[in-house]
């Protein structure tokens, strides 16, 4: 296996067992924002852009198709500044 690849699974295994501490310290609410922002959104951004690839259609639905991915893609960072705020708000209250 390859270090970027063992890099990549030890990104993917502290980030999951970070959501379940959330969880399990009552903050449902955090856990369910980095999960959607951090696994559903880009999965539902790849299968978008893949579908614009692959999948025939008219232009002027490939390019409406375009515009909604550029959306999800400018809300794809939240995960990072939920983080951000929940780290700031842990350290202010230490």
């Amino acid at each position: 296996m390859s270090r970027e690849i063992r890099r990549c699974a030890a990104s993917v295994a502290r980030q999951a067992s970070g959501v379940r501490a959330l969880w399990e310290k009552e903050h449902q609410f955090l856990a369910g924002i980095i999960v959607v922002f951090s696994v559903v959104f880009p999965i539902a951004k790849l299968a978008g852009l893949l579908g614009v690839w692959f999948a025939p259609m008219e232009e002027r639905a490939r390019a409406k198709a375009v515009r909604v991915i550029d959306l999800l893609g400018r809300w794809s960072m939240l995960d990072v500044f939920v983080v951000a705020v929940t780290v700031v708000l842990a350290s202010s209250k230490a």
